[in-house]
Order: C-alpha cells, then sequence, then structure tokens
C-alpha cells in the first residue's frame, strides 16, 4: 500500500508572491523548482540532498531569479529531467533556453521564434520520453518539436517537426 507522506510547504519564491507558471523536477539528489512570479522575472529553487553517516541532512538550498528580456510576458515553463535547462514561453511568441549548469548563474542561452504564425503566443511546453525533444504548442494551434544538440562550440535547439493548423 503506497503511503504519502506530508511534508511542509515549499516557499519558491521568497517574498511570497503568487506563482504564475510552475515547472519543477525530482532527480535523484534532490529537486528543482521555476516559477514565474511576475510577467518577465522566474524564481528558480534548487534542493539538493546532503549525504550524512545518519539518515538524510537537511536540503542545502539555492535560490536565484531569472528575468526574461523583451516585451512578451510568460505563458510557459519547463525544466528538462536533467535540470540543465529551463524552457521560457512568451506572450510574444518568444522561447528562450535557460542555461542552468552553472546554478550560481542562470543564463539565457539561445532564443528564437518557434510559433507556427509570427507573434503568435507560446501557450504550451512538454517533453517527449528521454526530455531531449521540446513539444512546443502556440497560440494560432501549430505544435513544433526541437532537440537540444549539443555540437563542439555550445548546445542549440534545432527544430525537428512543425505542424501548421488551418480552418
Amino acid at each position: 500500500t503506497p503511503l504519502l507522506k506530508p511534508r511542509d510547504p515549499l516557499k519558491v519564491d521568497e517574498s511570497g508572491r503568487p506563482l504564475r507558471f510552475l515547472s519543477h523536477i525530482v532527480m535523484e539528489k534532490g529537486a528543482a523548482y521555476a516559477a514565474a512570479v511576475d510577467a518577465r522575472e522566474i524564481a528558480l529553487l534548487s534542493l539538493k540532498r546532503k549525504k550524512t553517516l545518519i539518515g538524510e541532512g537537511k536540503p542545502e538550498e539555492t535560490r536565484l531569479k531569472v528575468t526574461i528580456p523583451g516585451g512578451g510576458e510568460i505563458r510557459a515553463l519547463a525544466l528538462d529531467g536533467r535540470g540543465d535547462d529551463l524552457f521560457v514561453g512568451t506572450s510574444s511568441g518568444a522561447l528562450f533556453r535557460v542555461d542552468l549548469r552553472n546554478p550560481a548563474e542562470p543564463r539565457i542561452a539561445e532564443t528564437l521564434s518557434p510559433a507556427t504564425r509570427n507573434g503568435s503566443p507560446v501557450t504550451l511546453l512538454g517533453f517527449l520520453i528521454g526530455d531531449r525533444t521540446l513539444v512546443v504548442g502556440d497560440g494560432a494551434g501549430g505544435v513544433s518539436s526541437w532537440q537540444l544538440l549539443r555540437p563542439a562550440e555550445g548546445s542549440t535547439l534545432t527544430s525537428t517537426f512543425q505542424h501548421t493548423h488551418t480552418h
């Protein structure tokens, strides 16, 4: 029989602002949370479990903020399963890849326009099995998929599929 263990609630944003959008992942060594707390601001919370000689120690917390540039508001968030990348979709149709590999300095590594119609908002972000193919839905009914490739000069998102909704 599964056993549910209640835990204290997490406060992703230290100032207690309401969360507009939330993405989280649970990894072997902890968990990561990304929450849109403003039109273009994201609060990041990372919890890493520390091993102790007796039982589980208290998780180590890392809190950071990321501001998304441009005029659009955040409409969708997706953390990959490794906690390496955060993808952010906006109302202006932009898709940002935030590189989280250096936990002390998250950076916007890439910006593109995945919408099937120019300026159509990004409305949905999700991953296929394996967390390396990102699926993007837009306000025009279009769907596209993107893979994160790692060439020698750095990671880049590459389009693998696009479908435009026709009426």
